[in-house]
């Protein structure tokens, strides 16, 4: 019987990652691969090279908007000023800690915040062995602060920890971010639809008791693939959040202007939008202006406003000043991004 590795799913707990097993050439593993029957499978590591994105981290750092070199690279760090907010502002990771601790796993791979062109708010990945994005926000928020509010709760470790402890793996538990205040009819059936695929099978799995044989087809493939957990603040929560932002002199309009209005622009120009996005590993930083495309992840052709290469930020503070010094105001501020020889 032949089988399309896409039908196939894989298991949430029973997985390593070949950067976890400090393989060197002359390494050997041993497989056993089951399919029906167990063939035992013997490999041995020949050599070590660099990948795109190991080369990509040892470049110097750069900083581009409109695609024009802004700095020479040997003098990035010097001639870069990044964004200092007002100082009796609260930081960005003392009001939202565990968004903070969350960017800073080495194993993050990618950081999409704000509306963008896949039409959702926010996504973390974890690289392309991952099961599942470690946090999605698939409909829209009113606000960039009540964003990073419910993306901040999404990763509470508390949340996760349970899971892990009975074995599942990090890049295996998806968090399904939604606003306290769904803000309109498609995006409360969005959410609804995503809820009741969700409670359907933990009811089912539940009264299988776990017995994969006694579950539908779909809700075998559930059980076999990564955890969804759904995450949304009541409206009460939401508010008294708001509430002790507000005591302690906390406004992320205020502290990063720029970055609100670019999170506000689609507001103003239904379907187009502005995002960040932030490769960790490769120290990469990108403004991206484009509309709908559904489902491309990627900065478009000709989208990307301003860029900053080789910065590798140690708090979710650091992002955000850096992302406001670097969005274009005035008249450029709807500029496209020029194409480089």
């Amino acid at each position: 019987m032949g089988y399309d590795e896409d039908d196939v799913p894989q298991d949430r707990t029973h997985s390593t990652c070949l950067g976890d097993l400090a393989l060197q050439a002359g390494t050997t593993l041993s497989l056993d691969y089951d399919m029906g029957s167990t063939t035992d499978i013997k490999l041995r590591c020949v050599r070590e090279m660099m990948v795109a994105d190991e080369i990509a981290a040892q470049l110097p750092s750069r900083c581009t908007r409109d695609g024009d070199l802004l700095e020479n690279p040997a003098d990035a760090d010097a001639n870069f000023v990044p964004h200092s907010p007002p100082p009796d502002q609260p930081t960005l990771d003392a009001v939202f800690p565990h968004l903070s601790g969350m960017l800073k796993d080495s194993r993050l791979s990618v950081v999409i915040l704000f509306p963008n062109q896949s039409e959702n708010s926010a996504v973390l990945e974890a690289g392309p062995g991952a099961m599942t994005d470690l946090l999605f926000a698939p409909v829209h928020f009113s606000s960039a602060e009540e964003m990073l509010f419910a993306c901040n709760q999404a990763c509470d470790t508390s949340l996760s920890a349970p899971l892990e402890e009975e074995g599942i793996r990090w890049d295996a538990i998806g968090r399904m971010v939604f606003p306290a205040a769904i803000p309109d009819p498609a995006s409360a059936n969005k959410f609804g639809e995503f809820k009741k695929q969700v409670d359907d099978f933990e009811a089912a799995y539940k009264a299988a008791g776990g017995d994969m044989g006694h579950l539908s087809e779909q809700h075998a493939y559930m059980a076999m693939g990564p955890k969804q957990l759904i995450i949304r603040a009541t409206e009460k929560e939401s508010e008294q959040a708001q509430s002790q932002r507000f005591s302690t002199g906390f406004s992320f309009s205020t502290a990063f202007p720029r970055c609100s209005a670019a999170y506000d622009s689609h507001k103003n120009r239904p379907g187009e939008y502005r995002w960040i996005r932030y490769q960790p590993y490769t120290g990469r930083l990108q403004l991206c202006q484009g509309t709908s495309t559904g489902e491309d992840r990627e900065c478009p052709e000709g989208g990307e406003l301003a860029s900053l290469h080789g910065k590798h930020f140690s708090s979710l503070q650091d992002l955000f000043c850096a992302a406001e010094a670097l969005w274009p105001t005035g008249a450029d501020s709807h500029k496209k991004r020029k194409r480089q020889p």
